[in-house]
């Protein structure tokens, strides 16, 4: 009798296919490729594999359930269902819906939440800070104010509070596993087949994809390549491979979503948009993505970094941008190739760079930290402006804000960080002379990007909602700029170019708000996101300054006016409701000390009212001359408590570095 192999076959599937099959039921390959796993058969000996004699029949059915009760407790024991999960007969699981899903691990701390996220003094959270420890606040007449005692208060407790990411962990499953990330259901065949043939129809008419203008995708054979390698693999496929497919067709279903214009079954796309995005995120979190430095690692990391974006989340987009930043200086990305590649792979790595630029350097001054990518380190060519009318209109937008991203940069080097404030400290001339510098610039390009005419883009709404913040942006970073111009926190040291800058953002804000509004609550999100999230919103705490200074009730109802707008932004956004919080702790605090000064003055006698005046301008007058507060600090040590003047305010620590206190306070 002819003896049986104990190796198992290939499966039926890998054999027509031709592929190397694991040999596993089922296997990786008809896993990946969504379809029902087929045991292989040996054909022409059907008759030799013969069934169980009669007398041994039980006992080989006793063995197989054993073996079965074996594997699924050794499932149970690997793996760690999410709640409101149940684990079917398969060792999957049923979300809501009941569309089966892979077993989630045990919740961690993923790789982009463990990165260190702290907010320098040119962001919006530690200008508001700086702006509460103005020596106006520590007259008598505020400390009186329990209110403005109480908003002081708010603005610590907000500013020592460390951001986090946002980004919904219903979705991103989190495993270092690639393993993991390879075995989540994926979508099946004919359903991208549909997906790609809508996009295809949509070139063919000369109506582009938003997936090719957005994201820096040359065309749509990178999809393509990725769906035949993924259903009719010849060698094994990575995690970021598998990430990089599910998030261009995440964003490709929600283009086809938006448009409304397509057969697709709207139940379809909705299932499908949501396995991509949890397959999208869960795969970002791979360790591979991250330390493998790859074309494909780098685009999956870039659109991470958007998608953070529209989500509002910061402390997730700075996190994978930077690792984009990296993967793309390692592969050579930043430098000119000189010809020595083919024009279509030169096109699209240039194409992946300037994206990954614009999206890094974009974050320099906001968050007050340098980039991986430093300009002296570029030579790569900008990108060329398309021969086509519709698209050259997006490609000057994208060169008018590498150059953007790069004078924000500058600033950050030149006037924020510590290595500038240490010669503006032993060459002070030198702050003016690049502040004019820069401001000469910045205005040479506002002047430049008004030039640009959304209504000859392609999608013409689509560019004007993406770019309506840019003008507010604009002003922040010209506040900024002109807040650099003194390393004091004194009001009365702040220029009046920077206060005429501030009071032009809140005015352009309020100007173009309604407009905003009137696009539903998708575009104030997004324009919210853009104002908060991605500039620093200095004119607010300029104004609140100047308020302050002056006792001005124009200055008081501008920040009212503003905040009011406020409560419509952003609402689901942490980030944005912590700026919120503090625009609102500000105008408190304006407005009672305002309202005390006042009632001061208005409920005594006129020599009261006068000795007032002089009694705070003795104050001002010697605090100013006591206190300095730089802009930049360059590490968070703890040195002790500083407790302030005003009354029932809590100790705070401070930077030793970042606060230097004159010789009347040490007394």
């Amino acid at each position: 009798m002819e003896s049986q192999s104990v190796v198992p076959r290939a499966c039926h599937n890998c054999r027509v296919r031709k592929i190397r099959c694991n040999r596993e039921f089922p296997c990786s390959n008809c896993l990946t490729s969504n379809i029902q796993c087929q045991p292989g058969s040996r054909a022409g000996r059907s008759a030799a594999v013969a069934a169980p004699a009669p007398g041994n029949g039980g006992a080989f059915k006793e063995l197989q359930e054993r073996i079965a009760r074996l594997e699924h407790a050794l499932e149970k024991l690997s793996t760690s269902p999410s709640p409101g999960c149940s684990i079917d007969i398969h060792g999957g699981t049923q979300d809501g819906n009941g569309s089966s899903v892979a077993p989630v691990p045990a919740a961690q701390k993923t790789w982009t939440e463990s990165t260190g996220f702290v907010e320098r003094d040119p962001s919006f959270e530690r200008q508001s800070y700086l702006a509460s420890q103005i020596a106006e606040l520590a007259h008598p007449a505020s400390s009186e104010s329990h209110q403005v005692a109480d908003e002081l208060k708010t603005l610590s407790a907000v500013s020592n509070t460390p951001a986090s990411s946002n980004t919904s962990r219903n979705t991103a499953a989190v495993s270092s596993d690639a393993d993991y990330v390879l075995k989540r259901e994926q979508v099946p065949a004919s359903f991208v087949l549909k997906i790609i043939r809508y996009l295809e129809s949509r070139v063919k008419n000369a109506n582009k994809p938003l997936l090719l203008i957005v994201h820096p995708i040359p065309d749509l054979d990178v999809l393509k390549n990725l769906c035949q390698h993924i259903y009719f693999p010849l060698d094994p496929m990575t995690a970021g491979e598998l990430t990089l497919f599910n998030a261009l067709l995440y964003f490709a279903i929600w283009e086809v979503q938006s448009r409304g214009d397509s057969d697709i079954d709207p139940d379809e796309l909705a299932k499908y948009r949501r396995i991509t995005d949890a397959n999208f995120n869960c795969g970002v979190e791979d360790a591979g993505i991250i330390t493998i430095a790859s074309y494909e690692n780098a685009l999956t990391l870039c659109l991470a970094a958007y998608y953070a974006h529209t989500l509002g989340d910061i402390v997730r987009h700075q996190a994978v941008v930077s690792a984009a930043a990296r993967h793309c200086l390692q592969l050579g990305y930043h430098r000119n190739d000189k010809g020595q590649l083919p024009p279509e792979e030169s096109h699209k790595r240039r194409l992946l760079f300037w994206h990954v630029y614009i999206s890094e350097l974009g974050l320099t001054l906001r968050l007050g930290r340098a980039a991986v990518i430093q300009e002296f380190d570029v030579d790569v060519p900008q990108l060329n402006v398309s021969s086509d009318p519709r698209q050259a209109v997006w490609d000057e937008s994208l060169r008018s804000f590498t150059r953007f991203s790069s004078i924000q940069s500058r600033i950050y080097c030149k006037i924020y960080s510590p290595g500038a404030i240490a010669t503006l400290a032993a060459k002070p001339a030198k702050r003016p002379a690049r502040v004019a510098k820069f401001a000469a610039e910045l205005n040479e390009w506002y002047m430049e990007w008004n030039q640009i005419n959304s209504a000859d883009a392609y999608y013409p709404m689509v560019h004007q909602h993406t770019f309506m913040a840019v003008e507010v942006i604009y002003y922040s970073v010209l506040t900024l700029l002109h807040r650099g111009s003194t390393d004091s926190n004194s009001p009365s040291d702040i220029s009046p170019e920077c206060f005429a800058a501030a009071r032009q953002g809140l005015q352009t804000h309020l100007r173009i708000f309604p407009a905003v509004l009137a696009q539903g609550p998708g575009t104030v999100s997004y324009y919210g996101v853009w104002i908060f999230m991605y500039s620093s919103f200095t004119p607010y705490v300029v104004t609140f300054l100047h308020s302050i200074a002056n006792t001005d009730t124009n200055d008081l109802q501008l920040l009212k006016n503003v905040l009011d707008t406020l409560d419509d932004i952003g609402s689901g956004y942490e980030l944005v409701h912590r700026q919120k919080t503090l625009c609102s702790a500000l105008y408190r605090i304006a407005n009672a000390f305002i309202e005390s000064r006042q009632c001061q003055q208005n409920g005594g006698s006129q020599d009261c009212a006068e000795q007032s005046a002089i009694d705070h301008q003795a104050f001002v007058t010697a605090a100013e001359q006591t206190l300095n507060l730089p802009l930049q600090p360059d590490t968070i040590q703890d040195w002790g408590n500083f407790d302030t003047i005003v009354e029932d305010w809590e100790s705070q620590y401070f930077n030793q570095q970042s606060l230097m206190l004159g010789n009347s306070l040490d007394q």
